[in-house]
């Protein structure tokens, strides 16, 4: 099996994976560590958690090169992760 067919089917496992296992928190409760700084609290106060954008090398057939060549003419896969502060992931998007 090619190995971005099997990254594809990594991925679509997570997808599933999430609908049926990640519970967003409580858009009303924030999280200690945030409430309990007053520095950031300001800024903070209503964040769920961060989001952070990684990019994946990958291998394709040379007839799809086109379709997965970035800007720096690697070929790419950009994933997008979101997670709460305690560092669980919460959604994945990839793209």
């Amino acid at each position: 099996m090619p190995v971005n067919r099997a990254f594809h089917k990594v991925l679509d496992a997570l997808l599933i994976l999430t609908e049926r296992k990640i519970r967003l928190p409580c858009e009303d409760q924030v999280p200690e560590k945030i409430t309990d700084n007053l520095k950031i609290y300001p800024y903070f106060g209503s964040t769920l958690g961060a989001i952070n954008g990684s990019l994946f090398l990958v291998r394709v057939k040379a007839l799809e090169h086109s379709a997965w060549r970035d800007r720096h003419q690697e070929l790419s896969m950009n994933v997008v992760f979101t997670c709460d502060f305690n560092m669980r992931i919460r959604h994945i998007l990839p793209g």
